[in-house]
C-alpha cells in the first residue's frame, strides 16, 4: 500500500469506534478497497483519494449511519454492563482485603506450654 493510501487508511482507522460490531471486517474491507484503488490509478495524491472516496471521517460516519440504532444501543449496553461488573469485582476484592488486613492486625496468637520449653523434646 502506497504512502497516500496508508495515511488515508490510518485516518479511517482512527475514526472507526471500538464499539463497532465488525470493526476488523470493516477495516479489512477498507484496506482491500484502497489496494484496488491503488491498482486502478497509476499516480494519485491524498487529495485525489479524498475527492474520489470522501473524507475519512465521512466514510466512517456513513458506515455508522447505515447501522441500525438497535445494534448500537445493544453494544453500548453490553459495554456499560461489563464496566459495572469490573467495578463491582474491584470493590468486593478491596472490601475483602481491608477486612482481612484489619482482622489480621487485631489477632493475637497465644501458645500454651505445659512446662518449661525443652528443645531436645522437639527434635
Amino acid at each position: 500500500m502506497g504512502n497516500e493510501c496508508a495515511v488515508y487508511y490510518k485516518n479511517i482507522r482512527k475514526s472507526v469506534p471500538n464499539t463497532l460490531k465488525n470493526r476488523s471486517l470493516y477495516l479489512n474491507y477498507t484496506k482491500k478497497m484502497l489496494n484496488d484503488y491503488e491498482k486502478e490509478h497509476d499516480s494519485f495524491s491524498y487529495d485525489d483519494l479524498v475527492a474520489d472516496l470522501g473524507e475519512p471521517g465521512e466514510v466512517c460516519d456513513s458506515k455508522l449511519l447505515s447501522m441500525d440504532a438497535d445494534s448500537l444501543r445493544k453494544s453500548m449496553r453490553i459495554k456499560k454492563a461489563i464496566l459495572y461488573a469490573i467495578v463491582a469485582v474491584i470493590v468486593i476484592l478491596a472490601g475483602f482485603t481491608i477486612y482481612a488486613l484489619r482482622d489480621g492486625i487485631h489477632q493475637t496468637i497465644y501458645i500454651e506450654t505445659s512446662g518449661p520449653f525443652d528443645p531436645e523434646e522437639v527434635g
